[in-house]
């Protein structure tokens, strides 16, 4: 998957529209997966460096996190820099109102049968892949139900077919100027929640800031992650990077 995905965004990227580029690139990925009749999904954090404009670019799809930290020119009182987090990722759940709008708009509905909010068994609501809640096959299997008589369980209002993806694949996308030193974090949810990521961001500018490589923090970081009691997989990667400013 990541390797056809990297192709899809070079292909897409004929132009500096980079958000426009990393949604047909998703839009490619997911129309090969429907080709070669893929099962399940993934979430999403991917990054592209515009060096010549000191720009990043982040696109996200579910609970994968993306976290921006700058270092700053004032100093704690042991001499060490201050970071400061962004977080430049956001997490689509069902229940958010933005998204459960979207689902419940294209004739899907949200339930609690597990205890949280879900669509059908999804606790997330934008994937690659995933494709039994998107179109073609989520109106299809609706439609062969019909024909049939069968029982088909599928989130979508009784006699009625989906008007859209209730699992989508159109990303969230952010664009920063880049200035002086910072560190880029990606990690799936595998890291923990929100705040967890942003945590792991500070944990990586101080690794950094004794000595650490990037590759090192990024498996410290995996390691931590992997003894939290009820930890999932996780994946990590760490990016050093220099805007107009940084050091050398």
């Amino acid at each position: 998957m990541t390797s056809n995905l990297h192709r899809h965004l070079d292909s897409s990227l004929h132009s500096h529209n980079y958000k426009d580029a990393f949604r047909e690139a998703l839009a490619s990925e997911d129309a090969d997966l429907l080709h070669r009749d893929a099962d399940g999904g993934s979430t999403v954090a991917i990054a592209l460096i515009d060096t010549a404009r000191a720009q990043l670019i982040g696109a996200d799809l579910g609970d994968s996190h993306s976290v921006l930290i700058e270092r700053s020119d004032s100093l704690h009182a042991s001499g060490s820099h201050k970071w400061h987090a962004t977080r430049l990722s956001q997490t689509h759940k069902p229940g958010e109102p933005r998204e459960r709008e979207r689902i419940e708009a294209a004739n899907g509905m949200v339930n609690r049968d597990l205890g949280d909010v879900r669509v059908g068994e999804m606790n997330i609501s934008r994937t690659l892949g995933d494709l039994d809640y998107k179109n073609p096959q989520l109106n299809e299997a609706i439609d062969r139900a019909a024909e049939s008589g069968e029982r088909v369980r599928v989130p979508v209002r009784k006699g009625q077919r989906a008007d859209g993806d209730l699992i989508s694949r159109v990303p969230h996308t952010t664009t920063r100027e880049l200035r002086g030193t910072s560190l880029l974090l990606l990690a799936t949810d595998g890291i923990g929640y929100a705040h967890d990521a942003e945590e792991a961001a500070h944990d990586a500018a101080d690794l950094w800031e004794r000595g650490e490589s990037a590759r090192e923090i990024a498996e410290t970081l995996t390691k931590q992650a992997t003894r939290k009691s009820g930890s999932d997989n996780c994946t990590v990667v760490v990016v050093l990077l220099q805007g107009p400013g940084g050091e050398d």
